[in-house]
């Protein structure tokens, strides 16, 4: 039997170990000199002492991450701060390091600071993770000298203070900042602005109130405001005591949090303790069309019944993947052309703001003459009675909604336009609908580019091997299909059907559909299954949503912009031919550059397969011989002979490296077109 420890050592021996234990089970605190690491972020997290927070490396999409706080029990890990939402770190060697020099410092992969907390903070101690949700820096002397709360992003928290300082910018489905802002307007009145650009204004408390009708008081300077643990915002500049409440505010001891939505409403979250879900329990705008920017330029929320976006006669979507680009024109009609015009009415419409002038108890006649005078117009807003009449430069904000505030628009459109069977964006409902906005392509934001770790870093453009992967998939198809009918069917096969749209499915002007990085995520099974891989990315496996095989080309080394990215597509886009595999769709998201085509399948079986091994191996037999009579089976006929049979040795040799069953024995694309090309330069 094992000795007896005396009792001093035993207290202090149990003592250590629960000490121990603690530490390993709650660890609030990040030491001087001490760091976590990205690829230990499921274990490497700071924990609040009453675990309702923790704080680490946060996955947002493939590979890429942001040194987040979060809801620990919250069933979606839900973010209520990060250090750089818009500059996510890779999967691999980023840090968070406490310096000893008392900097909070975030690098990525190749030592890059993506964020830091500030390099003049003196005698710090360590970090923490507060129960509030704060990630605080304290010096010897237990101050703060830092705190996340000063810094917020999308939301507030109970005890998080509002000043004058805080700004919250919602974070859209892609990760990065949205068009809407939160803070206190230069008149010290808190407000929801839209901030975009070519306009910024308030739409939140109501633009055409007065101050004080919106019970708001213009006159104090202090800027304050505050979120309790009830679940009751109180601000500096609520007049008579009004207070924005939960509507579970009785309820105490709930979690809750003060969130900037992507679609620009600002909301009160309420946790449910037992399955984690959110919901919610106020809103700052109970009609959502009021809200400014919904819809982008040009277009109109309206309720049918549940909020909708739309575009104007004459107009057609900017980006099929995002409604907050709004509309654009179809025509064009510029300054010197001097084109006929007219005037569509749309009834109970209202673009709020970019008047360029107020004009007051005019003719509609008169109103129409001044804008069609001038060719910045684009429409203007009318009122019977009282003939106000409003000429906008600009469309923005567009709402239908039939109340007695709506004016009607009438919209300068060419007098050549036969819009009598075009539909009107109108609401159905008088009275607005709830606050439940359904626009599913709203938010997708763009996401600003950041470096995967293989990424050359000599800014060279590798759009050759863009060009590349097109043509050899072409090659490859090209090759497959005529092997297979020479030698496995011998016969034609019948007309392929082409592929209907599914219903709700929006595409592109270019004629592709485009993805979210997340879609080709989830089609691909994460890019399980590698079909094969060249010196411009790699090719997956993928099904779509609608049980369509597909193949996901993941570019890389791609340094040019999205907009390059879109044209190029576009001009792929209107080549058709019979022997080009066809390209679904694509994704342009940050850094993420794929191309989504069509699986073309011949026949499926072991048989076939079998079969084509077989010819493959004839071929490469035939190849090391010296006849060539065999050649003239795989060239068309209709060259009577006349075709050069190096050649066509060449291309036949080719498309059976293409085929070979390793991967690693198949030919990169830069070498397929390498060797086209090659055939051009001899004939030169």
């Amino acid at each position: 039997m094992a000795p007896a420890l005396p009792p001093k050592l035993a207290t202090v021996s149990l003592l250590s170990f629960l000490a121990l234990v603690s530490c390993a089970a709650s660890r609030d605190i990040l030491q001087l000199g001490s760091s976590l690491a990205v690829e230990a972020y499921q274990s490497d997290i700071l924990r609040s002492p009453d675990g309702t927070f923790s704080c680490g490396f946060y996955s947002v999409y493939d590979k890429a991450f942001t040194f987040s706080i979060w809801y620990s029990e919250a069933a979606n890990k839900t973010i209520v701060w990060s250090a750089n939402r818009d500059r996510p770190v890779h999967s691999r060697r980023s840090v968070l390091t406490l310096r000893k020099d008392g900097n909070m410092v975030l690098t990525d992969y190749d030592d890059t600071i993506v964020w830091e907390a500030g390099d003049y903070l003196r005698n710090v101690q360590h970090a923490q993770l507060l129960d509030t949700g704060n990630l605080v820096m304290k010096n010897t002397s237990g101050d703060i000298v830092w705190q996340s709360f000063d810094s917020p992003t999308d939301t507030i928290l109970p005890s998080q203070g509002i000043t004058a300082a805080t700004k919250l910018v919602p974070t859209t489905q892609s990760r990065s900042p949205g068009n809407y802002i939160f803070r206190f307007n230069d008149i010290s009145v808190l407000s929801l602005i839209y901030d975009v650009p070519d306009v910024s204004d308030i739409y939140w408390p109501n633009p055409d109130n007065s101050v004080y009708d919106n019970n708001r008081s213009r006159y104090n300077s202090t800027r304050l405001g505050s979120l309790d643990s009830n679940g009751v915002l109180a601000s500096s500049d609520f007049a008579d005591g009004i207070l924005l409440k939960a509507s579970d505010a009785a309820a105490p001891g709930t979690k809750r949090r003060l969130t900037l939505d992507p679609d620009g409403n600002l909301r009160m979250y309420s946790l449910d303790d037992l399955d984690g879900v959110w919901s919610v329990s106020m809103v700052a705008i109970s009609q959502p069309c009021t809200i400014h920017g919904l819809c982008g330029q040009n277009g109109i929320c309206h309720y049918s019944p549940k909020p909708t976006c739309s575009c104007p006669p004459g107009y057609v979507m900017t980006n099929l993947g995002n409604w907050t680009e709004g509309c654009m024109a179809t025509f064009n009609l510029s300054c010197g052309a001097h084109e006929p015009v007219q005037f569509v009415k749309l009834p109970h419409t209202d673009f709020w703001g970019s008047d360029q002038k107020r004009l007051l108890g005019i003719s509609l006649e008169a109103c129409m003459d001044i804008c069609i005078r001038d060719c910045t117009c684009k429409g203007f807003q009318y009122q019977q009675g009282t003939g106000s009449c409003y000429p906008k430069s600009l469309l923005f904000n567009g709402m239908s909604c039939a109340t007695p505030r709506v004016r009607a628009i009438y919209l300068k459109l060419p007098a050549r336009f036969n819009v009598s069977d075009t539909p009107i964006p109108q609401s159905n409902v008088l009275d607005p609908a709830p606050p439940t906005l359904q626009c599913e392509q709203m938010s997708r934001g763009v996401r600003y580019p950041f470096p995967d770790v293989q990424e050359t870093s000599d800014g060279e453009s590798k759009w050759f091997y863009f060009y590349s992967f097109i043509v050899a998939i072409s090659i490859i198809e090209v090759s497959f299909i005529a092997f297979a009918w020479f030698f496995v069917f011998r016969r034609e096969l019948g007309p392929s059907e082409m592929w209907a749209a599914e219903e709700g499915y929006k595409v592109m002007t270019s004629h592709f559909r485009r993805y979210s990085y997340k879609e080709l995520v989830k089609a691909t099974r994460e890019f399980r299954v590698e079909l094969g891989r060249g010196r411009s990315g790699a090719v997956y496996k993928g099904v779509l949503e609608d049980e369509r095989p597909v193949a996901v080309k993941k570019l890389k080394n791609i340094s040019r912009g999205k907009e390059e990215f879109q044209a190029e597509l576009s001009i792929i886009g209107r080549i058709n031919h019979m022997n080009l595999a066809r390209i679904w769709g694509f994704c342009s998201e940050g850094s993420h550059r794929l191309l989504v085509c069509e699986v073309s399948e011949l026949a499926v079986g072991s048989d076939v397969h079998s079969m084509l091994r077989q010819l493959v191996s004839v071929l490469a037999d035939k190849l090391e011989g010296h006849e060539e009579s065999w050649v003239c089976e795989f060239v068309d006929q209709e060259l009577s002979g006349q075709f050069n049979y190096l050649q066509a040795r060449t291309v036949i040799k080719l498309a059976i490296s293409c085929l070979q069953e390793d991967r690693n024995k198949r030919p990169t694309m830069e070498s397929v077109v390498q060797t086209l090309l090659s055939f051009d330069e001899a004939s030169d």
